[in-house]
């Protein structure tokens, strides 16, 4: 899988540009504030139909426009196809090829990809909402199951809370049915991804702390393992009355959290920002080999400001991973050498080489 060609029109602080990439690894270079995450956060939209940045898709209107554009040319199975975004406050339109997608959340497993950016330091420090996230989207770009289940819980949940909020208990029950329906799947499926992950993470985690940190995973959820639909939904009637006093419901995989230990302390707590940083730099580039497993194709890696998730010595055992990752895009305030360099100023694309100079990664 790789993006041939991307067009912004009013994107962020892109009036109109279009950037060629290189099959392996594009460095797109520039000084703070210039544009080059945004780019990087035009490709993560068009695989997810989310920001890496903002919960908020009209903060990537350029000012003063009233919408934004973007167009990639990508290959997929050999085959060369066209992804088309038009968003407004008034409409969005998605199209791939020729054929109209309903939806941002119909983007998953169209193009498959995975960003390691600063921001994500979240996946350790930030609320469980976050990690949550982490492994929603990674799971409904391999599984489109799982974002059924998703999508039909995430939808229940909301009708659920809406009439316990208004203390109306009519008809509760069949959103009940439709969350327990969906509820274990989510579990099940997030625990199977959690040992997965940490099978892969663990040698990426020896080589970027120099074999001194061991990495390890735990679900926490408020479902057991040996859960069944019935005893789901006889928890769901239990705990009414007291959900009814606080307008949304206590139990299921919307509560749930990942924890994150390093060296079998809870890295929250107790892990310097180094061994955090080095944790997300592992479970990112496992989460990359993830999919690329189960969807057999090799998926986008985008890096975002390199080197400032690491000190040297980390950044340089992270780079012997580059020329492994297919097509990778990495944001930098460095000049480097590589197969492909983008110089991006002011939102501008001034330089787009094609060279085949020696890579100094």
């Amino acid at each position: 899988m790789q993006i041939k060609a991307l067009y912004l029109k009013d994107f962020r602080n892109y009036k109109e540009e279009i950037a060629h990439f290189s099959p392996e690894v594009n460095i797109i270079f520039g000084k703070n504030g210039q544009g080059k995450t945004n780019l990087l956060e035009a490709i993560y939209f068009l695989i997810t139909g989310r920001s890496f940045r903002t919960s908020y898709i009209k903060d990537l209107i350029a000012f003063e426009k009233k919408g934004f554009y973007l167009e990639a040319h990508f290959e997929k199975a050999k085959i060369t196809q066209t992804l088309k975004i038009l968003y407004s406050k008034q409409e969005k339109k998605i199209f791939l090829n020729q054929t109209p997608i309903p939806n941002f959340s119909s983007l998953f497993g169209i193009l498959n990809g995975v960003v390691l950016s600063p921001l994500g330091s979240g996946l350790i420090d930030g609320p469980p909402s976050v990690r949550r996230q982490f492994f929603d989207i990674s799971l409904s770009q391999s599984t489109p199951l799982y974002l059924h289940h998703l999508r039909r819980y995430t939808r229940a949940l909301k009708q659920r809370n809406a009439l316990l909020k208004i203390k109306q208990l009519h008809s509760i029950e069949a959103f009940e049915e439709q969350m327990a329906y969906s509820a274990l799947y989510l579990q099940q499926t997030r625990q199977q991804m959690i040992e997965k992950l940490v099978q892969l993470a663990r040698p990426i985690q020896e080589i970027l702390s120099s074999k001194e940190e061991a990495l390890q995973l735990i679900y926490k959820t408020s479902l057991s393992k040996t859960q069944t639909t019935e005893a789901y939904l006889t928890q769901l009637e239990k705990n009414r009355q007291k959900e009814l006093a606080l307008g949304y419901t206590l139990t299921g995989p919307h509560r749930d959290d990942i924890l994150i230990q390093i060296q079998g302390k809870e890295a929250l707590s107790f892990a310097s920002e180094g061994q955090k940083r080095i944790g997300v730099t592992s479970l990112t580039l496992a989460n990359w080999e993830r999919l690329r497993q189960v969807n057999h194709e090799l998926p986008l890696f985008c890096i975002d400001d390199l080197g400032i998730f690491l000190d040297h010595k980390r950044e340089e055992a992270l780079y012997q991973f580059l020329p492994t990752l297919g097509q990778v895009f990495v944001t930098t305030p460095r000049a480097f050498k590589s197969t492909h360099l983008l110089v991006i100023e002011n939102g501008k694309i001034m330089s787009d080489d094609h060279s085949n100079g020696e890579d100094d990664l």
